[in-house]
């Protein structure tokens, strides 16, 4: 009986060992006195997303890596479309020769931007025995790539408008319909979700385990704290015109 106790109260610290958006949210909210305050836990929450996002950000510039902790993964799905995305009439598709390209069917999440001029951490195949990682490229040069050695022969992608496109080796046709994607991004509750980590209605409510590490979680309040951004009292779901930063 002792033991069954003991591995239900495991069980229970580790599913509480990362803190949630509303947890963190409440504790600052309760130690200005406001705990009751919409308007102030409204300005706390996108608060704490963007020095959480500052924060993955200045690490990687003086590190040069990204805790692998957090990063996520995720599986995003291909649509077939038309070199430029151009449209051709019906009647006329069997008499132009177009290059086709792949393109994500849906808008892929904003990755934290880092200095390492990548979009993300890797763009690959699925798998591990067969995984191959693409390389980025811009598509203005992706045609040139067969003269640059170690891209001859190999997909490249390009991230525009939110859309991850894939161009073919040699204007050939790519045939994967999936591919992986791995970063750390802006708003990780989206990957959470998707992957079917995360019930929706408590991504809804901001219940949901946040990917934040815990050593995180006092040098992000110290930030919010130290920037005067709190001084300004959130008594209506008014906002100020301008908000000091320091």
């Amino acid at each position: 009986m002792h033991r069954e106790n003991h591995n239900k109260l495991t069980d229970f610290n580790s599913d509480k060992s990362m803190a949630s958006i509303n947890q963190l949210v409440s504790e600052m909210a309760h130690s200005l006195g406001q705990p009751n305050n919409h308007a102030l836990r409204e300005n706390l929450k996108y608060l704490i997303i963007h020095t959480r996002n500052e924060v993955i950000r200045h690490s990687y510039e003086n590190h040069n890596y990204t805790d692998s902790g957090l990063m996520q993964r995720f599986k995003v799905s291909l649509t077939e479309v038309y070199d430029g995305e151009i449209e051709i009439p019906e009647g006329l598709i069997d008499d132009i020769d177009v290059t086709k390209i792949r393109r994500s069917t849906q808008k892929v999440p904003r990755p934290i931007r880092l200095t390492n001029n990548l979009p993300f951490h890797r763009v690959s195949s699925l798998g591990f025995e067969t995984n191959r990682e693409y390389p980025y490229i811009k598509e203005t040069t992706a045609r040139f790539r067969s003269s640059v050695p170690g891209l001859r022969g190999m997909p490249c992608y390009d991230y525009i408008n939110g859309y991850i496109y894939i161009f073919p080796i040699n204007c050939k046709g790519f045939v994967a319909n999936n591919i992986i994607i791995q970063s750390a991004f802006e708003a990780p509750t989206f990957i959470e979700v998707k992957n079917g980590e995360t019930d929706e209605f408590d991504a809804l409510t901001d219940n949901n385990e946040w990917v934040l590490s815990e050593d995180m979680i006092g040098q992000i309040k110290d930030i919010i704290t130290k920037r005067d951004l709190l001084n300004n009292r959130r008594e209506t779901d008014e906002t100020p015109d301008v908000i000091k930063m320091r």
